[in-house]
């Protein structure tokens, strides 16, 4: 499914670029959070749907590709260009840390539990965590945007 809907995630990451352009980092990273929200929402309640599970896999594709874009824009506005190594050096590694424990690490063990009904709750609430964490995001730049 998220082959057919790869279209809608190449948008997604585009946009998600603009809106951070145009509008913030906060505003881009709190709208990718709401988009993945109504994903989860979507394939909770309708995945018996054909039509709804196309409507949120779109949606979480298109999160997954914009959520790359938001999370280097936010090392980015608080380190300033020239110590955005020095930000992404640490922030990169509890970023995919959280990501891949959150995407791989849970459902194997909530399958063998027998507690995969609980997943999505689960999901959603740290989306909700996520979504507060980064409409509050202090975006005040502590790193340098010009050389010494």
């Amino acid at each position: 499914m998220m082959v057919c809907v790869f279209p809608f995630g190449i948008f997604t990451s585009w946009f998600c670029g603009w809106a951070d352009d145009k509008w913030g980092t906060k505003a881009a990273s709190v709208g990718c959070c709401i988009m993945l929200i109504c994903s989860q929402l979507i394939m909770g309640f309708f995945c018996n749907n054909l039509v709804a599970m196309c409507i949120g896999t779109a949606l979480l594709c298109g999160t997954l590709s914009a959520q790359n874009n938001t999370a280097m824009s936010i090392v980015q506005s608080k380190f300033g260009r020239f110590d955005f190594a020095n930000g992404w050096t640490v922030f990169s590694m509890v970023y995919k840390g959280v990501h891949r424990r959150g995407s791989s690490g849970r459902l194997p063990a909530d399958r063998l539990a027998g507690q995969l009904p609980l997943l999505h709750p689960r999901l959603r609430g740290f989306t909700v965590i996520a979504l507060i964490l980064q409409a509050t995001l202090n975006t005040e730049c502590v790193g340098r945007n010009e050389l010494d």
